[in-house]
C-alpha cells in the first residue's frame, strides 16, 4: 500500500512538473514575441529619425535585410 501511494505521488509530481515546464515554455515564447515587437517598433522609430539601415540593425539586433524591408 505504501509503495502504491508513493508511485501515485511521483506520478502527480511528474504531471505537475510537466505542466510547469509547458507553462514556462509558453511564457518564454510570449516574451520572445514581445521582445521582437519592441525591436521592430524601435527600428521603425530609428528609421524615421533618418538613421542608416546598418546602424538600426546594430542597435536593434535585427538583420540589415529585415530592417531594409521595413523602409
Amino acid at each position: 500500500m505504501l509503495l502504491e501511494e508513493e508511485i501515485l505521488e511521483q506520478e502527480r509530481d511528474a504531471e505537475r512538473m510537466k505542466r510547469e515546464r509547458d507553462e514556462a515554455i509558453r511564457e518564454r515564447e510570449e516574451l520572445s514575441q514581445e521582445k521582437e515587437t519592441l525591436a521592430l517598433n524601435f527600428a521603425r522609430t530609428l528609421l524615421k529619425m533618418g538613421l542608416p539601415v546598418a546602424e538600426v540593425a546594430r542597435q536593434t539586433g535585427l538583420s540589415e535585410e529585415r530592417v531594409r524591408g521595413m523602409q
